[in-house]
C-alpha cells in the first residue's frame, strides 16, 4: 500500500511538470520555423492530421483561385496578402496540432488513474487498521489530484482544437469571398469590394492564435 502511496505521488509530479513543460513549448515554439516545415504533418499524430487536412487543402486551393486572376483585378492585388494571411494561420495550426499531439499522449494515463482510484476506494473501505487506511487515503488523494491535471490537459486540447476550427471557417470564407469576386469579374465584367474585408477577418483569426496561446500558457 505504500508502494501505491508513493507510485501515485511521483505519477502526480511528473504530470503536473508535463502541463508545465506544455505550457511553455506552445509560448516558444511558433516564433520558430522549423527546419522540418516542409512536411507539415510531421510529428502530428492521425487525429490531430484530420484537423490539419481541410487547413492545407484550404491555403493550397486560396493560392490557386489568387493564381488564376487578372493582374489588375482586386483578387490579384490583394492576392497576396490573402495568401500571407492563410499561410499563417496554417503555420499557427502547425504547431498548435504538434503540442495536441503531445498533449493527447500525456492523458492516455487517465484510464489507469480512474481504475486506481476505484481500487484505492475499495481498499480504504476493506482496511482493517487505521495505518493502512491513512496510507491508502493519501495515495487516494494523490491520485485524485493527478485526474484535475489530467482534466486540464483535455481542457486544453479542447481550446485548440476550438481554435483550428475558427481557422477553417475564416479560410472558407477567404475562399469563397476571392471565389465570387472571381466569378463577378469574369462574367459581369465587376468585382465586390468587401475582399480586403475578409482578408483583415482572416487576420484577427490569425491574431486569436496568440490569445489562445497566452491563455493555455497561463493555465499551465
Amino acid at each position: 500500500m505504500i508502494a501505491a502511496l508513493v507510485m501515485g505521488s511521483y505519477v502526480l509530479a511528473v504530470l503536473m511538470a508535463a502541463v508545465a513543460f506544455f505550457g511553455f513549448f506552445l509560448s516558444t515554439v511558433k516564433g520558430a520555423a522549423s527546419s522540418r516545415e516542409a512536411d507539415l504533418s510531421e510529428g502530428i499524430d492521425a487525429d490531430s492530421k484530420t484537423l490539419l487536412v481541410p487547413i492545407k487543402r484550404l491555403t493550397e486551393e486560396l493560392n490557386n483561385v489568387v493564381g488564376l486572376a487578372d493582374r489588375s483585378s482586386a483578387t490579384q492585388l490583394v492576392g497576396n496578402e490573402s495568401i500571407d494571411a492563410a499561410k499563417s494561420i496554417q503555420s499557427q495550426v502547425v504547431h498548435a496540432l504538434r503540442l495536441r499531439t503531445e498533449l493527447r499522449k500525456t492523458v492516455r494515463g487517465k484510464s489507469l488513474a480512474n481504475a486506481e482510484i476505484v481500487k484505492l476506494e475499495e481498499g480504504i473501505a476493506e482496511a482493517t487498521t487505521d495505518a493502512e487506511r491513512e496510507a491508502l487515503q493519501l495515495a487516494l488523494k494523490a491520485r485524485q489530484q493527478e485526474l484535475k491535471q489530467y482534466d486540464i490537459v483535455t481542457e486544453k486540447i479542447a481550446q485548440i482544437d476550438q481554435s483550428v476550427r475558427h481557422a477553417e471557417a475564416a479560410l472558407l470564407e477567404l475562399k469563397a469571398t476571392l471565389l465570387s469576386n472571381r466569378v463577378k469579374s469574369v462574367v459581369e465584367g465587376r468585382e465586390t469590394e468587401d475582399i480586403r474585408e475578409t482578408v483583415s477577418r482572416v487576420k484577427a483569426v490569425s491574431s486569436s492564435f496568440d490569445e489562445v496561446t497566452e491563455m493555455l500558457d497561463g493555465s499551465a
